[in-house]
C-alpha cells in the first residue's frame, strides 16, 4: 500500500464482486432426501448466479457439472465447510449429489455458516452466523462480513530480534514463505503486524472494493514478515518502508532485501514492494485477486525499480 499507485491488473470488477445478493433474503426449506445408504436432510437455497459443481472445495477442483444450478434455481445443500477463499468467502456448500459449490452465490440469508446446517467435516450443526477475523490463520477467520472482522493494518506479537544476520533473514523469509502456502488474496490495505486481515473501505487505485476480501497488500505482507520474523517495525506502506530502511546498491542485492518499484529515490513514487529470497526470486502479495495472491515468482520489472534496495537486517 502506498500513497500513489498505478492501476492494478487482474480479474474484472464483475468477476470479483462479492455476491451482495447473498446478504438479502432467504429461501430455504428442509427436505429429507433418501440415498441408498442413509437419509440426509437437504436445505434448499436459491442460486444467485449459474453455479458449477466441483469435486472439491476449490476453484481449481475438477468441474463435475458445468452450470449445474441456474440462477434462481434451488440448490440442495446438505452441509457446509471451510475451503479455498473464493469471491469473498471461504465457505463451500456440499450438495445432495456429493459435489461442492461456492457459498457466495447461494442465497442463504447469512454471511457466514448457516445455523442448523451441519459442518461436513464434523457432522455438528452450526449455531451462529459465522466466524470472526482477528488476523489469524484459521480458515474461518477469513469471514470479512463479521462485525468483529479486523480491517486494515492489525497488531500482533512482536518476533525475536535475536540471532545472527543470517538467522534473522531466514526467519523473515520463513514467515513470508508460510503465507504462500495458505489461501490469501490480494486486498488493498490488508495485513499487518498480526498477519492477514480484511481490506479497507477506500477503493484501491484500480477501483476495487476489497473491504470484504481477506489477505494482504504488498506492504502489509512485508510488514508482517519483518515484524514477526525479526521484531522490526518497517512501516505501514511503501513510502515509509523505503524511507526508513538503509539503502543499498543493486550490485549488493542479497537475501532479505526489499525491492521497490518506483522512480529514483523518490519515496512518493513507490508503487510496490517485494521480499528478495535469493536466486532471482521474490515473495510478493500482488494481483490478480484470488486464492494465491501471495506467491513466489521470478524478479521482474527491470527498469521500473527504485535506485536502491532496502536492507533492514545488516
Amino acid at each position: 500500500m502506498t500513497t500513489r499507485r498505478p492501476l492494478v491488473t487482474g480479474l474484472s470488477v464483475a468477476a470479483v464482486s462479492i455476491g451482495v445478493a447473498a446478504l438479502a433474503g432467504c429461501s430455504s426449506s428442509n427436505v429429507e432426501s433418501t440415498s441408498s445408504s442413509k437419509k440426509v436432510t437437504a436445505h434448499y437455497f436459491v442460486a444467485t448466479a449459474a453455479l458449477n459443481t466441483r469435486a472439491g472445495k476449490s476453484l481449481n477442483a475438477k468441474v463435475v457439472t458445468a452450470d449445474k444450478y441456474k440462477k434462481g434455481q434451488k440448490v440442495p445443500v446438505v452441509c457446509q465447510d471451510p475451503g479455498e477463499y473464493a469471491y469473498g468467502s471461504n465457505i463451500w456448500d456440499k450438495t445432495t449429489d456429493g459435489a461442492w459449490v461456492t457459498d457466495v452465490y447461494v442465497r442463504t440469508g447469512h454471511t457466514g455458516f448457516v445455523p442448523g446446517v451441519p459442518r461436513c467435516s464434523t457432522g455438528t450443526s452450526n449455531t451462529g452466523g459465522g466466524s470472526t477475523s482477528s488476523g489469524g490463520d484459521t480458515p474461518g477467520s477469513s469471514n470479512c462480513y463479521s462485525s468483529a472482522a479486523v480491517h486494515g493494518r492489525n497488531n500482533g506479537a512482536v518476533g525475536s530480534r535475536g540471532g545472527s544476520v543470517t538467522t534473522r533473514v531466514n526467519r523473515v523469509i520463513a514467515v513470508a514463505t508460510a503465507e504462500t502456502e495458505k489461501v490469501r488474496s490480494y486486498s488493498w490495505g490488508a495485513g499487518g503486524k498480526g498477519g492477514p486481515s480484511c481490506g479497507i473501505a477506500s477503493l484501491s487505485p484500480g477501483g476495487y472494493n476489497d473491504y470484504r476480501r481477506y489477505g494482504f497488500d504488498c506492504s502489509g505482507l512485508t510488514l508482517y514478515a519483518f515484524y514477526k520474523g525479526a521484531g522490526i517495525d518497517i512501516g505501514a506502506n511503501t513510502t515509509q518502508q523505503y524511507s526508513r530502511g538503509p539503502k543499498k546498491s543493486w550490485s549488493s542485492l542479497r537475501k532479505g532485501d526489499l525491492i521497490f518499484w518506483g522512480s529514483g529515490d523518490d519515496i512518493y513514487s513507490t508503487t510496490h514492494v517485494a521480499l528478495y529470497i535469493g536466486n532471482n526470486k521474490i515473495i510478493e502479495a500482488a494481483p490478480p485477486r484470488g486464492s494465491h495472491s501471495v506467491h513466489v515468482t521470478t524478479l521482474y520489472g527491470s527498469g521500473r525499480h527504485t535506485a536502491h534496495v532496502i536492507r533492514f537486517i545488516k
